[in-house]
């Protein structure tokens, strides 16, 4: 009985146990009847008692007799199919010995998951079904096959004359963009034109003069004159005479892979080209880092580094000379402050105004975009733009920030003589020294406010209505003072004012204004209230503190707000002069001055304390010291503090009394720092 005839393909197994089981288990899942078998005679004998219509059995490296059962069986029955498991590369002596199929095994969990199509397929190849498949490969479909190939084929005959084509498949057209009626007749040399390589032709024509098959690539034109590379296999056909009666010819356009392969030489030799550079850019960059940071490592203040900066670089480079320097407070002019080499001098006048982020002046493009700026010209005064008394040897300059982090300490600047003596290379290595600098002067700077040796007082002016408390202060007709402020998680501000005189217009004002999301009075004393704000984020105070400033006063009347604040140095209080000047209208700077911080451990006192208290206890602490909590008899109830919380009674006094805790704690308990939370 056939498979086609029962529908279920019987199967004799003949497997190690370790695996019978499992490939069983397998073939039965799919719907096929197995008898398993043990040995080689009991398969011999299975196979004379019943039929079947195929046999799987395993192929073992590790048994120099394994094929031996595939022998036995292929003596008893020619025909049955026999399918082998292999886990090694004998497929070869396993079809040698008579296989049908072999199925390698792959990784466990699909080991024998192909099995049963398998099984299936050599059973209905060897009957009916396989043989009308292979008598239905008649001359049409060959045709068809031919015809419709994704390749192009052509057949030439050398017989008439030129060896012209007499027949072309549909994606030779395709690809040529020529008709068949164009294209028979003619020799297929006619794709060719002024790129396709002499020698290729030649070699081609040869191999057809010679009769022997030919491949080549090389460029051809489509009838629209665009070029295409194609890759060309010319074969001889021989009659039954075995004479050359015919050429076929395979065309595939490889114009895709031909760009990649020459996209993959320019790379390389991009790549080859990089390689250099990098090498040249290394050597050049350990030689000049090993003398800055010799520099860095030894100066003691920061005029130090920056004029050892100079000096090494005009020292140990083609630089004829370099300068640092940096704009005032409240003005973008740069000025040089060190300077060194031999044409320095000429430095010594120089201003450049950094307003514009556009300027033409390399040195201010420099300090606007914070990238390294490279600037060449016949004559020294078109490397500054409207400065004269320039040196008239330099011929290139580089402007280089000195900067970390969002922070610009100054610009540094080189000069050379030789106009290619700035390159990319170049610019990277003094982008890494600007870089490096730029750490150096923070680090100096940042130790400097650490050890508290110094501190920048700023008194500046807005005339900006869209401010908060100045809007308040308008609206209202009113002073409006600054009594403290606690910055919570979410960006926001609870900030405490007084309010002078107080009166029932000033709620109704702060609901006008953005900057003011609530409002609540806390208490009133001789005329003068006390209220609390909450602020969102983005308002004059988160501006302040976000900068790194501290505000130590601020006053707003109905026409301009006062604000003093103290910051680290001089390039934070430039920064956050500059960010209120592009965040707000009218802002000016009324005073400034740098002094030492004077000593005191309350600062650091402070800092403890709010560090261990938080946002609630810090706020139940400040709002009930301001609204005199603490006085006797109460200035005001725990009830009313509670509510300007939005919190319960209880609640406001479990965080008032949990701030008083570590309060308490901070002044009596030596061991207060180091105690948990």
């Amino acid at each position: 009985m056939s498979v086609t005839q029962e529908g279920t393909v019987r199967v004799l197994a003949v497997l190690e146990a370790g695996r019978r089981e499992e490939v069983v288990e397998v073939l039965e899942g799919d719907g096929l009847r197995v008898q398993p078998a043990g040995s080689t005679t009991e398969a011999l004998s299975t196979l004379s008692e019943r039929p079947f219509d195929a046999v799987i059995c395993s192929l073992s490296s590790d048994d120099g007799d394994d094929l031996s059962l595939l022998r036995e069986i292929r003596t008893f029955d020619e025909d049955i199919p026999v399918v082998v498991l292999t886990e090694d590369a004998r497929v070869g002596e396993a079809f040698a010995a008579g296989a049908s199929d072999c199925v390698p095994l792959v990784a466990d969990g699909e080991r024998y998951d192909r099995l049963p199509a398998r099984l299936r397929s050599v059973v209905a190849w060897r009957e009916e079904p396989g043989d009308r498949s292979r008598a239905a490969i008649d001359e049409e479909l060959k045709q068809r096959a031919i015809d419709e190939a994704p390749v192009g084929i052509t057949i030439s005959d050398p017989d008439l004359p030129d060896n012209p084509m007499v027949y072309v498949n549909e994606s030779y057209t395709e690809m040529t963009g020529y008709d068949r009626s164009e294209a028979l007749g003619r020799n297929c040399r006619f794709l060719q034109g002024t790129g396709s390589d002499p020698e290729t032709v030649a070699a081609m024509r040869e191999a057809i003069a010679a009769e022997e098959p030919v491949s080549v690539e090389l460029v051809n034109y489509r009838k629209d004159g665009s070029s295409f590379w194609n890759r060309v296999d010319i074969a001889p056909i021989h009659d039954e005479t075995g004479e050359v009666s015919h050429f076929v010819g395979f065309q595939t356009d490889i114009t895709a892979r031909k760009r990649a392969e020459a996209a993959a030489r320019r790379y390389a030799t991009a790549a080859s080209r990089e390689s250099e550079r990098l090498e040249r850019l290394i050597d050049r960059t350990e030689v000049l880092l090993q003398d800055v940071t010799s520099v860095l490592v030894g100066a003691e203040t920061r005029e130090e580094i920056e004029t050892g900066v100079c000096e090494r670089l005009v020292e140990a480079t083609p630089y004829a000379a370099a300068w640092i320097g940096d704009s005032t407070i409240a003005s973008s002019v740069i000025v040089p402050r060190v300077r060194a080499g031999a044409k320095a001098d000429a430095f010594s006048s120089l201003t450049i105004d950094a307003d514009d982020p556009e300027a033409a002046d390399p040195t201010a493009r420099a300090a606007s975009t914070r990238r390294v700026q490279i600037a060449r010209g016949e004559t020294a005064a078109d490397l500054h733009p409207g400065s004269s008394g320039l040196a008239e040897s330099f011929r290139a300059m580089a402007a280089i920030p000195i900067a970390h982090r969002e922070t610009l300490y100054g610009v540094l600047n080189v000069y050379a003589e030789d106009a290619d003596a700035l390159d990319e290379t170049e610019e990277a290595v003094l982008s890494l020294v600007g870089r490096a600098v730029g750490a150096a002067v923070s680090a100096f700077e940042s130790r400097r406010v650490l050890l508290g040796s110094g501190i920048v007082e700023l008194e500046i002016g807005i005339e900006d209505p869209s401010i908060g408390l100045l809007g308040l202060a308008a609206e209202a007709d009113c002073r409006v003072g600054y009594e403290g402020s606690i910055y919570r998680d979410d960006g926001s501000v609870i900030a405490f004012v007084t309010v002078d005189p107080d009166g029932e217009g000033i709620e109704p004002a702060a609901a006008e204004l953005a900057d003011i999301h609530r409002i609540d009075r806390i208490a009133v004393h001789e005329g003068t209230g006390l209220y609390e704000l909450r602020c969102p984020s983005g308002t004059l105070l988160t501006h302040v503190a976000d900068a790194g400033g501290s505000i130590r006063r601020l006053e707003a009347d109905g026409e301009s707000l006062e604000l003093v604040v103290e910051v680290a140095d001089r390039p934070a209080a430039r920064s956050l002069f500059t960010s209120l000047q592009g965040t707000y209208s009218a802002v000016e700077l009324l005073g400034s001055r740098e002094r030492e911080r004077l000593p005191s451990t309350r600062a650091g006192f402070l800092d403890s304390l709010t560090e261990r208290l938080t946002e609630r206890q810090e706020t139940a602490l400040r709002t009930a010291y301001l609204a005199g909590f603490f006085e006797w008899p109460h200035a005001v109830s725990g009830d009313e503090l509670a509510a300007t919380m939005d919190v319960s009674r209880s609640t406001f006094h479990q965080h008032l009394r949990a701030a008083q805790r570590k309060l308490v704690g901070a002044v009596l308990d030596p061991e207060f720092e180091s105690a948990p939370n």
